[in-house]
C-alpha cells in the first residue's frame, strides 16, 4: 500500500509517499518541496490573501497528479499556523481540500509537535524498534515554533510559540539587512517567550527540522544545490550557525540568494529562521543541532493505519 503526508505550513508544502512495508515501516519513495508562503501577510490582515491562496492551489493540483500517477491509496494532510490563524481559514482548507482530494486536518500546534517529534526521530526502514532514550525536536515553521521533548513512547513536554519565520520577519525585518535595532527588538521578543520555558531537561540529542535547519545546514555544507543525503543528519554547531547569521544580518536578500544559492521565497525570511533557532540553543544549553530533513509531514505517514 502507498500512502503519502502532506504539510500544508505557513511558508512550504511538503509532501512524502511511502509504500508501507510488512513489518509496519515505510520505504520512502518520494520526498516533495514547495514554498507557497500561504500566511504572507496575514499576521496583520488576519487573513488569507488570494495570491497566496493560489499558489498553494496550484502546488496541490501537481501533487494531486504526483498522488495519482504513483497510485497512493491514503493521504492525511494537515495545516498548520496560518490556516489555524487566518480568519478565513475555514473557507481556503475547503478550497484546498477540494484541490488535493482529501480532507486537510487544522492541527493544533500540540498536535503538529507531536508529528514532527515522530517524524524526525522515528526510523522509516524498519528501524521502528529503534529506541530513543531521550531527545528533543525544533521546528521551526513560517508561524509558529514547536519545541518537543520525549522518548521513543512518549512526548514529555511539547510547546508552540507564535515565532515563526515569515512572521517575524514581517513584524521586524521589512528592510534587509535590517537595522541593529530591529534586530534587537525581533532577539527580545523570541527570549521572552523562550524564558517561560523552563521545562526542558538538557543534556540530550537536540534535532532541527524544516526548513530553516535545512537551509543554514546547506549553507555551512557550502552546498550551491541542495543535497538531502549530506543534509539529513548533518551536525550544526551554533558557532557556525551564528557565523551565517552575522553574514546574511549584512546583506541584502538579492545577495543571500545569489551567494548562497536559496530559494527567492525563502531568502527573506531565513536570517530570521536563524535567529530564532540559534536562541533556541542558547535556551537549551547546547552548542549544536543534529539537522533533520523529516519532521511533520513523515509524522503524519507514519500515523497512517
Amino acid at each position: 500500500m502507498k500512502a503519502a503526508g502532506i504539510d500544508i505550513g505557513t511558508n512550504t508544502i511538503l509532501m512524502v509517499i511511502g509504500r508501507k512495508l510488512g513489518d509496519g515501516s515505510y520505504e520512502i519513495i518520494r520526498d516533495e518541496h514547495k514554498i507557497a508562503r500561504l500566511g504572507e501577510g496575514s499576521h496583520k490582515t488576519g487573513s488569507i490573501n488570494e495570491e497566496a491562496a493560489g499558489r498553494a492551489k496550484t502546488i496541490l493540483k501537481n501533487y494531486r497528479r504526483i498522488l495519482d500517477d504513483e497510485g497512493v491509496i491514503k493521504i492525511r494532510a494537515a495545516g498548520t499556523a496560518a490556516l489555524r490563524d487566518a480568519g478565513n481559514g475555514p473557507e481556503i482548507l475547503a478550497r484546498l481540500s477540494d484541490t488535493i482530494g482529501c480532507q486537510i486536518e487544522i492541527i493544533s500546534g500540540e498536535q503538529e509537535a507531536e508529528f514532527s517529534f515522530r517524524g524526525a526521530t522515528e526510523g522509516n526502514t524498519g528501524e521502528r524498534e529503534t529506541k530513543i532514550t531521550q531527545a528533543i525536536v525544533i521546528d521551526i515553521g513560517g508561524g509558529s515554533t514547536e519545541i518537543i521533548q520525549g522518548t521513543d513512547r512518549k512526548i514529555l513536554y511539547r510547546v508552540s510559540l507564535p515565532i515563526g519565520s515569515v512572521r517575524l520577519t514581517e513584524k521586524f525585518f521589512t528592510n534587509h539587512p535590517p537595522a541593529k535595532t530591529y534586530e534587537e527588538q525581533a532577539r527580545t521578543e523570541i527570549r521572552n517567550f523562550l524564558l517561560k520555558e523552563k521545562q526542558f531537561q538538557t543534556g540530550c540529542p537536540v534535532y532541527a527540522v524544516a526548513g530553516t535547519a535545512t537551509t543554514f545546514a546547506s549553507a555551512a555544507l557550502r552546498q550551491t544545490t541542495f543535497n538531502y543525503a549530506e543534509v539529513d543528519g548533518y551536525l550544526l554547531r551554533k558557532e557556525m550557525l551564528d557565523e551565517i547569521i552575522n553574514r546574511f544580518l549584512v546583506i541584502s536578500v538579492e545577495q543571500i540568494i545569489n551567494d548562497y544559492g536559496i530559494h527567492p521565497k525563502r531568502a527573506d525570511v531565513i536570517t530570521m529562521g536563524g535567529i530564532i533557532l540559534s536562541e533556541i540553543l542558547s535556551l537549551l544549553k547546547t552548542g549544536q543541532c543534529i539537522v533533520s530533513c523529516k519532521g511533520l509531514r513523515y509524522g503524519l505517514l507514519y500515523s497512517i493505519d
